[in-house]
């Protein structure tokens, strides 16, 4: 235990560093909390993992780069590694967000027949249940969750899974999944 405690302090992983009045850490802490509330907005848009670690990547290297020599003069390298992952899942963030916001397209609405169905469980306990289908749509295949209404319309009928499914052109050319509805 004395050695990873020297190792914490050697590389001054848990010192609060205060710049300007701020915690530094705090970014970071935020980000991800940030990112964990816009999961579901990032499942619903159709964006490759990809792009998606681009813009966290460039975002990410060109806050290193302005501010490089404010991080070699205060903070440890690990700190700063740290913030701008933070800083680049923030950009990301933002850039779902105004694609969503600030769309102003039509909701087109298309019918897709589900590839697969498959309960999945929620909940502490494991009790509860959702239906996930997967549908193809646009070359891509995507898992949608189901509400209670719309899994109970699904599974009434025998053969003809299909979803009606309400798709809006992002603001940045993205397209997000506005509704899900199953058909009778």
């Amino acid at each position: 235990m004395n050695t990873i405690i020297k190792y914490i302090e050697f590389f001054r992983l848990l010192v609060i560093r205060r710049t300007y009045g701020f915690p530094y850490q705090n970014i970071s802490i935020l980000s991800f909390f940030v990112f964990a509330l816009s999961m579901s907005l990032l499942h619903m848009t159709f964006i490759s993992q990809v792009q998606c670690l681009l813009i966290i990547g460039l975002s990410s290297i060109g806050i290193t780069v302005l501010f490089w020599k404010f991080y070699t003069k205060n903070f440890n390298i690990i700190w700063a590694f740290i913030h701008n992952m933070g800083v680049g899942i923030l950009t990301l963030t933002t850039y779902l967000h105004i694609n969503s916001t600030l769309s102003n397209s039509e909701i087109k609405y298309e019918i897709y027949k589900i590839i697969n169905i498959e309960h999945q469980r929620t909940g502490k306990n494991n009790r509860n249940f959702i239906l996930a289908v997967d549908v193809k749509i646009e070359g891509h295949q995507k898992r949608i969750s189901l509400n209670n209404g719309e899994s109970k319309k699904i599974l009434g009928t025998i053969n003809n899974w299909k979803v009606k499914v309400g798709l809006q052109k992002g603001f940045l050319g993205h397209t997000i999944i506005k509704s899900v509805q199953a058909l009778e």
